[in-house]
């Protein structure tokens, strides 16, 4: 003869404890969806602060690649080439304008903005203004910001410290790197160009023989 088994409820405690549990199951699971959605974000937020450092590298890269030793006069009226080059600024004259897509006067910045810094791009078409002189102001038509929160950035320019040392071709000597560049001071452009931007390094190759345009300058009646 079988004995019916008696049958049993939770008692007050026992779903006290089970009702803790669950919660701390779910405070756990919740924390952890927001880690985890906390470091999808910023991971996301790297990529694609990377895939646009990337892509304005690669504009960067046909502009540096356009400029021209574009010859004007000095304040004494002598012929010299249109470039000015530091670490934190570039103005000089492409034919790849980022702007237009044709030769403008551009210059190049970057800016710092509190613990960052952005790097700004302005520039004014050549169609649009007569580049005589070095002395000449520009109003820059176009402003275009292509890089904000930048770690830094820094130009560098590969080059011969004068024209003069470079003619003389004396024994020992040869280009080097310079953190500022103008060719006014120096009487010639710079050989290479090398741009860092947080992980990214672009070098670009600019004429080396930039003499030639101030004959090109003269056979125009410009002397």
């Amino acid at each position: 003869m079988g004995v019916a088994g008696k049958q049993r409820g939770f008692t007050l405690v026992e779903l006290l404890i089970a009702i803790t549990l669950l919660s701390l199951v779910m405070v756990t699971g919740t924390f952890a969806y927001f880690q985890l959605a906390s470091r999808w974000d910023k991971e996301l937020g790297d990529f694609q602060q990377q895939a646009q450092t990337a892509k304005v590298v690669t504009q960067l890269e046909q502009v540096l690649k356009g400029i021209i030793p574009y010859v004007v006069r000095d304040k004494e009226g002598k012929p010299t080439f249109f470039f000015v080059g530091s670490e934190s600024r570039l103005l000089a004259v492409t034919n790849n304008g980022l702007i237009s897509g044709k030769p403008e006067v551009f210059r190049l910045v970057l800016q710092q903005q509190e613990s960052h810094f952005q790097l700004v791009y302005q520039a004014i078409a050549m169609e649009k203004v007569i580049l005589t002189s070095t002395e000449q102001s520009l109003d820059f038509s176009s402003t275009k910001v292509l890089l904000n929160r930048l770690q830094g950035a820094d130009f560098n320019y590969y080059g011969w410290q004068s024209l003069t040392l470079k003619s003389n071709r004396i024994p020992g000597t040869k280009p080097s790197w310079f953190n500022n560049y103008r060719s006014q001071e120096r009487g010639l452009t710079p050989e290479y160009i090398k741009l860092k931007i947080d992980d990214f390094t672009l070098f670009s190759q600019l004429d080396r023989e930039p003499s030639h345009w101030k004959g090109h300058f003269s056979e125009g009646g410009m002397l």
